[in-house]
């Protein structure tokens, strides 16, 4: 990995300086944000950028510290031979319906090999069809790999209400920290039928 100092880094960062006004890039227009961002263009204020920095270490970086290796089964709603999914709406309190996608060899995408990464393919449709079949009324499932956290490599499904078009695209993520959590019951309910639609054969089996 390149350092802070790498020409990538250096271009953006000559960039940003260039675009600032007394220190602050200037905030987005409301056009520019669209009608996804759940906040008003007029209010917001960009934070300063800072120099580069060393990345900081990321967790779990032997399975023995991995928070994911250490859990059992039996923390998942469903798992096969090399894989496990959890529905996680109701441990971090979000207000939509969200699953994560782990692979139980301590490996992040980097180490993902041939037979693996075919397997890693097969599941990012056969869960998004699961979450659809599972789930009434999704308008959309968004799958997204953060990897700036655990080294264990982690897949997010994220479940779009139909008809909430404001919860549309890149602007999930910033609704998660936003919504109200769902209510337990539908978590349940929502979860089971989500494991069951997966645990179905696939149309051709």
């Amino acid at each position: 990995m390149s350092g802070p100092n790498s020409p990538y880094t250096e271009a953006f960062l000559a960039g940003v300086r260039a675009a600032e006004v007394d220190g602050r890039l200037p905030a987005p227009s409301g056009e520019q944000l669209g009608t996804i961002f759940p906040f008003e263009a007029d209010r917001l204020r960009v934070v300063e950028i800072d120099e580069p920095a060393p990345e900081p270490e990321r967790g779990g970086t032997e399975p023995a510290d991995c928070s994911s290796c250490r859990r059992p089964d039996s923390d998942y709603d469903w798992t096969n031979e090399h894989w496990r999914l959890e529905e996680i709406t109701s441990k971090q309190r979000l207000g939509v319906h969200t699953f994560m996608l782990t692979p139980r060899r301590h490996v992040d995408i980097d180490g993902v090999d041939a037979d693996l990464a075919a397997e890693q393919g097969q599941l990012l449709v056969l869960v998004e069809r699961a979450i659809r079949a599972g789930i009434d009324a999704v308008g959309r499932v968004h799958i997204y790999r953060w990897g700036d956290g655990g080294v264990h490599l982690h897949w997010w499904f994220i479940a779009r209400p139909v008809g909430m078009l404001q919860l549309r695209g890149s602007g999930m993520g910033t609704w998660l920290d936003v919504l109200p959590p769902l209510p337990a019951e539908v978590i349940r309910a929502d979860t089971a039928r989500v494991v069951a639609a997966l645990a179905a054969p696939s149309p051709g089996d």
